[in-house]
């Protein structure tokens, strides 16, 4: 459930399953403990070293189970350590190669160091597999975007339509899109599609952050007042780790330094080790 929850970006009710998890931990077998502890290094305390050591603990004592080494890749991914993370993802999909998120993730690390037509040759083989799942559709987006491919941007989005739980993702990214083409009006309107299909899909915590991400894009824009007012909007949807550290930059680039600073020491107080 928490790693369910973490994927939809509703962190909170990720960290309270996770927890319910790690106190029940003492009660399972070696290898679903090594999960648990990892998943409640990444979803309730965010010390990354400590999620890795799980995970590497993990891979020593079951070399052949292909799952810590897909969520090595996305740790170290996630850290900025790309060439490591291809390893791992390379590693896994020898064991398991019809692991669709583990394709995603591998598709994903090849875009962020620019090797583009490889991330969408990686992505074209999981889908040539019949394999299926949002993360394949969002890093075609993704690849398709950075590549000008308009046709499959939007054959992405055909897919996603009417998804409980997985439109809202695309519609943000088209956001996005049309944000940095300089069409803010139509950027603000895919945001607010995306907000109301995460509310929707009863995913308050997701729905706020799409709504505090159109406030940082405000921001960035120079539209202070408006930036306020959609981080404000934010945070009455839904609070929670991952809505406020992106309101609290909102906040900052809009000038209201002192409530994100408030906000910034309050997360850091209360995990202190992310």
């Amino acid at each position: 459930l928490s790693i369910s929850y973490s994927n939809l970006g509703q962190t909170t009710r990720a960290e309270e399953e996770a927890q319910k998890a790690y106190d029940l931990r003492d009660r399972v077998s070696e290898r679903e403990k090594y999960r648990i502890v990892y998943t409640y290094q990444t979803n309730v305390t965010g010390d990354q070293d400590k999620a890795i050591q799980a995970l590497e603990l993990w891979h020593q004592s079951y070399p052949r189970d292909f799952v810590p080494l897909g969520n090595l890749g996305a740790q170290y991914s996630g850290i900025g350590q790309f060439e490591k993370a291809l390893g791992y993802f390379e590693q896994s999909l020898q064991i398991e190669p019809n692991s669709a998120v583990n394709l995603g993730g591998l598709a994903g690390t090849q875009m962020y160091i620019g090797r583009v037509r490889e991330a969408r040759q990686t992505l074209e083989q999981a889908f040539a597999r019949n394999l299926d799942g949002l993360y394949l559709h969002q890093y075609l987006y993704y690849v398709a975007f950075v590549q000008g491919d308009e046709p499959a941007m939007q054959k992405q989005l055909e897919w996603a339509a009417g998804r409980n739980g997985e439109e809202d993702s695309l519609l943000a990214a088209q956001a996005d899109t049309e944000a940095y083409f300089g069409r803010l009006a139509k950027a603000r309107e895919f945001s607010r599609y995306a907000v109301e299909s995460a509310r929707h899909a009863d995913a308050a915590e997701t729905a706020a952050q799409w709504q505090a991400l159109a406030a940082l894009r405000e921001a960035e824009f120079g539209n202070l007042q408006q930036a306020r007012s959609d981080a404000v909007a934010a945070h009455k949807l839904a609070s929670g780790r991952g809505v406020d550290a992106i309101v609290a930059m909102a906040l900052a680039l809009a000038g209201d330094v002192a409530q994100a600073q408030a906000m910034a020491d309050a997360l850091d107080k209360e995990y202190p080790h992310d």
